[in-house]
């Protein structure tokens, strides 16, 4: 419901997440890239990976999709 509702503001893009478990989130569930995929494929808006996201995990980002990776803590280091 949330893709399609970005869909219909007309947004630029939308931010997939959590892809991977993160301490700042430990009770959400992580999508997995398979899960990142198939609700990329959903819609078709540019998606960004986020959760668990380090600047090594853009190459596989990108394999599964992503227009680009966005975080926080795993930029800070």
């Amino acid at each position: 419901g949330e893709l399609r509702s970005a869909e219909r503001i007309n947004a630029d893009a939308v931010v997939l997440s959590p892809v991977h478990a993160t301490a700042s989130h430990p009770d959400d569930l992580p999508l997995g890239w398979n899960g990142f995929q198939q609700l990329h494929a959903a819609t078709r808006l540019p998606a960004y990976a986020l959760g668990g996201m380090e600047l090594s995990s853009l190459a596989e980002a990108r394999e599964h999709g992503a227009s680009g990776i966005a975080g926080i803590s795993g930029f800070l280091g």
